[in-house]
């Protein structure tokens, strides 16, 4: 039992990706969404990238230190980049779900509220 315990700490040790932190991801994405919305340089992106910032726990410089960080190392740059995908799916999906909850809030065409239908 002891030996298959540690093949399989030795397997998910050597799997060659690096953790990454989801923190940093979220912070990254949300910017990215911002960005996206208001693009980049307007007034409110930047009021709304350092309340994203402030709420994850990074200021300017520490934020751009572990971007940089992840940029230099090519060890962590494909397991970023599958957890950024992961989270823009998953609020893709919020999205979509969303969307599929909220009610029609025009009237079908057949029902005028006239009482001649």
């Amino acid at each position: 039992m002891f030996a298959l315990s540690f093949v399989v700490a030795v397997m998910i040790g050597c799997s060659g990706e690096v953790s990454v932190d989801q923190n940093y991801v979220d912070t990254f994405v949300e910017l990215r969404v911002i960005d996206a919305t208001y693009g980049a340089t307007s007034p409110i992106a930047r009021m709304s990238h350092q309340k994203v910032l402030k709420e994850h726990g990074y200021t300017i410089e520490k934020f751009i230190s572990k971007t940089d960080e992840i940029l230099e190392d090519e060890k962590m740059w494909v397991p970023f980049q599958k957890a950024v995908t992961v989270r823009i799916d998953s609020l893709i999906a919020e999205l979509n779900n969303a969307k599929k909850t909220v009610a029609p809030s025009v009237p079908h065409a057949a029902n005028t509220g006239r009482g001649d239908d």
